[in-house]
């Protein structure tokens, strides 16, 4: 199982490498390239996934309540992912089904950390966080770039992961990571054992890059490229 880690930006994107643990370590940066980099550890109080079967996390729902603080949002775990959330149109589709724990984070009041009830998760109001995927312009993931409103991105590893718009267009993030790969197997392809992680984010409109993170040696790269979620177009 993989410890969780949460990058939250000053424009609030959050990726959440989870797994039923309940440590995350966060980043924060500021939206000007160049500034300082800050790094705590953001502690739950339970694992997301509880007593569930499964080890790995496909996407994070996001809720806020009509009535509660700017700053706090609750997050809960979806194992399976959300299907799209076609359930709400059609009740014959799977409704996803959600980690055991729900917690809420106060981003304005130093990252505090609150479990949340079953009833204060329904109260809340689903956000719009996922991203749009794009992708590079290559045969392969080892070349090219990302082209998006006629400017050009390059990746900062050797090989390309995801690219992931913001809900309303106005980020790029893209991860890019750098290992040796094995040769192909015939189950599974070939996977990176160990390697270096890069994200970057880009602001769309000026083509600047706002936010750059990475991790060194760390194991099967290619799997820290997601969920991710984002908090804010602000």
């Amino acid at each position: 199982m993989r410890n969780p880690l949460l990058l939250v930006s000053g424009f609030a994107l959050l990726v959440a490498l989870s797994s039923c643990q309940n440590v995350v370590q966060t980043a924060k940066v500021h939206d000007v390239p160049g500034l300082s980099q800050q790094t705590t550890t953001l502690h739950f109080p339970q694992s997301w996934l509880g007593e569930l079967e499964s080890n790995f996390i496909q996407q994070l729902e996001v809720r806020k309540l009509p009535n509660s603080t700017a700053g706090e949002l609750f997050f809960a775990a979806l194992p399976g992912g959300d299907y799209d959330y076609g359930f709400e149109v059609d009740k014959k589709m799977l409704k996803p089904t959600y980690g055991e724990n729900m917690f809420a984070v106060n981003f304005s009041n130093g990252l505090q950390v609150r479990r949340v009830t079953k009833q204060e998760w329904e109260s809340g109001s689903r956000l719009s966080t996922k991203s749009r995927l794009v992708f590079a312009r290559s045969p392969d993931d080892s070349s090219g770039e990302i082209e998006y409103k006629q400017k050009r991105y390059a990746k900062a590893g050797k090989y390309w992961g995801h690219g992931m718009l913001s809900p309303g267009g106005k980020w790029l993030a893209f991860f890019s990571y750098t290992g040796v790969k094995p040769p192909p197997n015939i189950l599974f392809g070939g996977t990176v054992a160990k390697g270096d992680v890069f994200w970057q984010v880009y602001d769309t409109v000026t083509g600047k890059k706002v936010f750059d993170w990475q991790a060194r040696n760390v194991k099967h790269p290619t799997q820290l490229d997601r969920p991710v979620v984002w908090l804010d177009e602000k």
